[in-house]
């Protein structure tokens, strides 16, 4: 199944932001949260066609969608991001540290278009922050909207990208490849070197290498 515009479109005229996030289970670095609104009539078809669930994309077909995205962002495509912190995993919980960091990117988001008329939010998952807007959780959101599935790749290749510049930093712990989750080689490198500052310490597996 390939998400859609049809939710979308029952705000129609009005804009809705779709919201997703990546990184909620890793072991390390932030969570991202992508918020991402969309103009269809000014995007080109067979862009829309390559939006899917971020999982769903290999890492070339992600990385050139959004690559598209960055050429049509103001002109089409009107994201922001965030990021919730390992340090604020650790003091809030992710779900909290999660819905903060999603509160801020729709604020952002509301703040750079404030001309735009703003319709509702849509949410991957069961949970949502109290926004200014309409809201509705969708649970598997990025397989079945649009916007969703897009805030999914914004977020996913934001978070991967950053990862990869951390694991030049700490190449022990393989984040190259395993983007902070908890693999094999990431739990060898815990053994052999201990937790790096973009460990998240409140995880129970993380608790044995304190």
């Amino acid at each position: 199944m390939k998400p859609t515009f049809e939710t979308e479109a029952l705000f129609l005229p009005k804009f809705v932001i779709g919201v997703d996030e990546v990184g909620y289970g890793a072991w390390a670095g932030p969570v991202i949260v992508g918020a991402v609104a969309l103009d269809i009539s000014a995007l080109p078809s067979d862009l829309l066609n390559k939006i899917n669930d971020s999982k769903s994309l290999s890492f070339k077909k992600r990385e050139n969608v959004y690559e598209s995205f960055m050429s049509y962002s103001g002109k089409g495509i009107y994201f922001s991001l965030d990021h919730a912190t390992n340090q604020e995993v650790d003091a809030l919980n992710v779900r909290g540290a999660t819905q903060r960091a999603m509160k801020r990117a729709v604020e952002k988001l509301l703040n750079q278009y404030p001309a735009f008329l703003w319709g509702g939010i849509l949410v991957d998952g069961t949970h949502a922050p109290n926004f200014s807007l309409k809201t509705q959780c969708i649970v598997g959101g990025d397989r079945k909207c649009l916007s969703i599935a897009a805030a999914s790749i914004v977020a996913k290749v934001t978070r991967d990208r950053m990862m990869q510049r951390l694991s030049e930093e700490y190449p022990h712990y393989a984040w190259d490849k395993n983007v902070g989750y908890g693999t094999k080689h990431h739990q060898e490198g815990l053994k052999s070197f201990g937790p790096s500052p973009h460990h998240r310490m409140s995880y129970k597996p993380l608790q044995a290498f304190m």
